[in-house]
C-alpha cells in the first residue's frame, strides 16, 4: 500500500450452504418479515465496509438491488470462505455469517478496527478463541458448534 491510500475492508458472507437441518432450502434466502437473512445481513454490513461479497450456491444468483457481488460457493464454508478471500483485494475481512444478520449496528466498524491490532475481526476480547478462528498453520477451526 502507499503511503496516503486508505485500506480497504470488504465484508465476507458465505451463504452457499443448502440449508438441510433447516428444512426450508438455503438458510441465507429464508425470509423474515419479507426480508431475506441475506438481504439483511448485506443491509447491516455495507454501510461500514468498501465491498460485500457472497459466496453463493451454484445455480443462484443475489436478490436484485443489493448492493455486493457474488462468487460461487465451496462444498465446505471454508472451501466457500477461501473462495471468498481470493475475490478480494482489501486490506481487512470481514467473514459474517448470512444466517446470523442480527447484531448491533457498530459491531461491524468495531471489529475492524480491531482487526490490526488483534488479528481478526469477531468483535471479540483480544486473544479469545471462537469457533472459525484461524488455527495453528493458518487452517480455519470449525465454523459451527459440534
Amino acid at each position: 500500500m502507499r503511503t496516503g491510500e486508505r485500506k480497504r475492508t470488504a465484508a465476507l458472507i458465505p451463504a452457499a450452504g443448502s440449508g438441510t437441518r433447516l428444512g426450508l432450502g438455503p438458510k441465507a434466502f429464508v425470509e423474515v418479515r419479507g426480508k431475506s437473512l441475506l438481504a439483511r445481513s448485506v443491509a447491516a454490513l455495507a454501510p461500514y465496509v468498501n465491498e460485500v461479497i457472497v459466496a453463493l450456491p451454484e445455480g443462484l444468483e443475489l436478490p436484485p438491488g443489493l448492493p455486493a457481488r457474488a462468487v460461487v460457493g465451496g462444498d465446505t464454508r471454508q472451501e466457500s470462505v477461501r473462495r471468498l478471500l481470493e475475490a478480494t483485494d482489501a486490506d481487512t475481512v470481514l467473514v459474517h455469517d448470512a444466517a446470523r444478520p442480527f447484531f448491533a449496528g457498530t459491531r461491524p466498524s468495531g471489529a475492524a478496527r480491531s482487526c490490526p491490532r488483534n488479528r481478526r475481526g469477531d468483535g471479540g476480547p483480544p486473544g479469545g478463541r471462537h469457533p472459525g478462528a484461524p488455527e495453528r498453520g493458518g487452517r480455519l477451526g470449525r465454523t459451527d458448534p459440534a
